[in-house]
């Protein structure tokens, strides 16, 4: 189903970089293309693109972002439409009594129907039918439905394609999700565009010689363990072949329009056959059997190209691929980084669960914006001095023990360290522009060395062995601050980060908690301990969300008065807090008070929007619990 779009200003040509991206970032863009956007001035949705171009003016009261069939709802005024990526507006109904002779889409996904309705056969101007999701078994009664451009009956029990012979109009058919064996019933769709038919039981490819127009291809999950019957598909350009069982490359040469081919999840080991792909833009091979990379010198327009998850050695064959943006590497056996020098346009790149121990060949990559070395067997920084670009750098899961070698990273946004042996922080003055930083997993026993990182929005210290909570002061951006299995006895000090939202502090021997006034903003406070006394200073956190104090010993919960926005209190193994002030809590749904002290219910009465109890192994009268079960329906 559709989900309402955030709301978001309207593009204008004045934005920062830095305001566009927060923009887009709050918008679902379909296919990875266009989106819902609003415009506050003038009250109406419209559709724009990445650029934050305007594809679509704003003329819409409400609207919905694009669904996986492509198309958004709609409402001018009172009259409610489908409208595609295109701008075409069709006027929609969402079930048969909404039918009329000027209806022009028709959505009945869901409705649980078996078989196609009599009431659609006579809708001669329908052009959009979509009817996925129901137990539809045979297609029937569409003869007359010769305006119809979409028909989507994807996850149904479809067994035979059949009675499409008269819908020579159709645009875009898709099975997706059904029980199709065999590609028949297709011959007269000669203006078909895009056609889907993947997880059905196919393994043959057959009865597509008279597609001349398709362009867009999916036969992903199915049996096909050989590729043929696509030579008369000129002016195919995706093709997905993903999740079958092809072994070998072939039947390919006539394809010269192809940007986007995807055979992931299949059994090639021997790349060829591709030499005529000139066109080809996106390539993927992640979960194959390739151990050598080579037959892709003629496809020097790709710009995407993915090895994960194969069992390759050495990098080599790619000098040509001088457009490349994105190349991927994840889990496969690399040991050396060389052979990239030519690439000078990547800007993601991902060498993930390999068996690298030397950062090297990367010099000339002064584009990169994210790379990722996490799972290696790396022990030193080095050879990133160029690549002042870099915005995001994840060396989680190496053997790293000393943090050099990073000063002319000044971009970085995100930086990974966590799973490794670093024991001291140090060196990370210059990276001024640092909104996310993960050291968890570490031996690391002093906060220090961040005054510089003022942008810092997320920190994670998390299980190392740090005993104070100090040298944070400056970071007063934070949002969000881990340090779960520590050494900490005494939380202090943050009465600074008058932003923070998040607060955990898992499995440390904390005795006391102070400094939690002036976060207004604090959503969830996070804490295992077991000799917990006091929990002093939550009677400003109106915002406050979770309260977790899972097997403590506490016995006051000070300032609890004003927690008008709890919705959830943990307190599993520990004394009876304070509860009868939860009386106040407006808002409260859920306490899990397990294993504690509470010898009486009747104050439960008063907690009225309370959703969920969990007071287990205590000592009440279970004639309470019971009637309080009961009134309030868990």
């Amino acid at each position: 189903m559709a989900v309402p779009t955030s709301k978001s200003k309207k593009p204008r040509s004045t934005i920062s970089t830095k305001k566009a991206q927060a923009t887009l970032d709050k918008i679902y863009f379909y296919n990875d293309e266009f989106g819902i956007a609003y415009d506050k001035i003038n009250e109406k949705y419209g559709v724009i693109d990445k650029n934050l171009q305007i594809k679509i003016p704003f003329q819409f009261d409400e609207a919905f972002s694009f669904d996986s069939d492509g198309f958004a709802k709609v409402k001018i005024n009172d009259s409610t439409y489908f409208i595609d990526p295109n701008g075409d507006k069709y006027i929609l109904a969402t079930n048969l009594n909404e039918l009329n002779n000027s209806t022009t889409a028709l959505d009945l996904r869901n409705k649980n129907l078996s078989k196609i309705p009599k009431a659609v056969f006579e809708q001669k101007q329908l052009k959009v039918l979509l009817l996925s999701d129901n137990k539809i078994s045979k297609i029937e009664g569409l003869d007359k439905l010769t305006a119809l451009q979409t028909l989507v009956i994807s996850g149904n029990k479809i067994n035979k394609i059949e009675g499409l012979d008269n819908l020579t109009a159709l645009i875009n058919l898709d099975f997706t999700g059904n029980e199709i064996s065999k590609i028949e019933g297709l011959k007269k769709l000669d203006a078909l565009k895009e056609l889907s038919i993947s997880g059905n039981k196919i393994s043959k490819i057959e009865g597509l010689n008279y597609l001349y127009a398709l362009e867009n291809l999916d036969f992903s999950g199915n049996k096909i363990s050989k590729i043929e019957g696509l030579n008369n598909l000129y002016a195919l350009e995706n093709l997905n072949f993903s999740g079958n069982k092809i072994n070998k490359i072939e039947g390919l040469n006539n394809l010269s329009a192809l940007e986007n081919l995807d055979f992931s999840g299949n059994e090639i080991s021997k790349i060829k056959g591709l030499n005529n792909l000139s066109a080809l833009e996106n390539l993927d091979f992640s979960g194959n059997k390739i151990s050598k990379i080579e037959g892709l010198e003629n496809l020097t327009a790709l710009e995407k190209l993915d090895f994960s998850r194969n069992i390759i050695i050495k990098l080599e064959g790619l000098e040509n691929l001088t457009a490349l943006r994105n190349l991927y590497f994840s889990g496969n056996k690399i040991s050396r980084i060389e052979g990239l020098n030519n690439l000078t346009a990547l800007e993601n790149l991902d060498f993930s669960g390999n068996i690298i121990s030397k950062l090297e060949g990367l010099e000339n990559l002064t584009a990169l914006r994210n790379l990722y070395f996490s799972g290696n067997k790396i022990s030193r920084i080095e050879g990133l001095n160029n690549l002042t670009a870099l915005e995001n750098l994840d060396f989680s899961g190496n053997i790293i023990g000393k943090l050099k070698g990073l000063d002319n990273l000044t971009a970085l946004r995100t930086l990974n360290f966590s799973r490794n042996k670093i024991i001291k922080i140090e060196d990370l003055e210059n990276l001024i522009a640092l909104e996310n930083l993960n050291f968890s997993g570490n031996i690391i026993s002093k906060l220090e060395g961040l005054d510089n990182l003022t942008t810092l929005i997320s920190l994670d210290f998390s299980r190392n062995k740090i005993s104070k909570l100090g040298g944070l002061e400056k970071l007063t951006s934070l949002k969000f601050l881990d340090v779960t299995s520590n050494h900490i006895s005494k939380i202090e000090g943050l009465e600074k980060f008058t932003s923070l939202k998040g607060f955990n502090a898992f499995l440390n021997p904390i005795k006391e908690i102070e400094g939690l006034e002036t976060l207004t903003g604090l959503l969830a406070v996070q804490i295992v301990s077991i000799q917990i006394g006091k929990l002093k200073g939550l009677e400003k956190r109106a915002a406050l969300q979770t309260l977790d104090h899972i097997s403590s010993s506490i016995t006051k919960l000070k300032g609890l008065k004003r927690l008008t926005s709890v919705q959830r209190i943990y307190s599993r193994n520990g004394r009876n807090p304070q509860l009868r002030l939860l009386e106040k809590f407006n808002t409260f749904q859920e306490l899990v008070n397990a294993l504690n002290r509470i010898n009486s219910l009747d104050w439960f009465e008063k907690v009225y929007l309370l959703k969920s109890l969990e007071v287990s192994s205590n000592k009440f009268d279970k004639e309470d619990y019971e009637k309080i079960k009961i009134e309030k329906k868990y």
